[in-house]
């Protein structure tokens, strides 16, 4: 890297830095921070089971989730990993899923502070997704993914109860 990239670089990120008024933003996704259960069901039978940890990084600006799900008998389905963040010049939340082989998505979220939800939409090809995830009180988590093909109809629905099992 010449010394000139370099320093574009470190421009670009200095200019990127988290603000204070950033700071309220980012709270919500403190309600992912800890370790978690993982309990998912497809049509309303088990699906997935797993772990979670999730934690700030780079300073607080990111949030940064590891799961670990795993199918109702025990057998590795899927490693995933999340990035997420408040975008103050955007004015909304930002998270880019990521799985082995390559597989990633670009998310735009919004947090409805009365209801404890964040809400989480995706498209790829002419596919769009839905998570959400209302934080209830007592460290639990309940959340839904949906995915509709390009004529609105529902390709995929999977709901799940996470819970908190220590918290950082």
């Amino acid at each position: 890297m010449s010394v000139a990239t370099l320093g574009i670089w470190v421009m670009a990120c200095a200019a990127s830095v988290p603000t204070q008024q950033q700071a309220p933003q980012l709270e919500p996704l403190g309600h992912y921070v800890g370790e978690w259960k993982f309990d998912g069901n497809l049509n309303g039978n088990p699906f997935l089971k797993g772990t979670a940890e999730s934690k700030f990084i780079l300073d607080g600006s990111f949030l940064q989730q590891h799961l670990d799900l795993r199918s109702p008998n025990g057998d590795d389905i899927l490693k995933l990993m999340f990035l997420r963040t408040w975008d103050a010049k955007r004015q909304q939340y930002r998270s880019w899923s990521f799985a082995p082989g390559g597989d990633s998505l670009e998310w735009t979220g919004s947090w409805d502070a009365d209801s404890r939800t964040m809400s989480w939409k995706a498209e790829r090809d002419q596919d769009s997704y839905t998570l959400t995830s209302e934080f209830k009180t007592g460290g639990q988590e309940a959340w839904s993914l949906i995915t509709l093909d390009e004529f609105g109809q529902q390709k995929f629905a999977a709901t799940g109860t996470n819970v908190r099992t220590t918290k950082d």
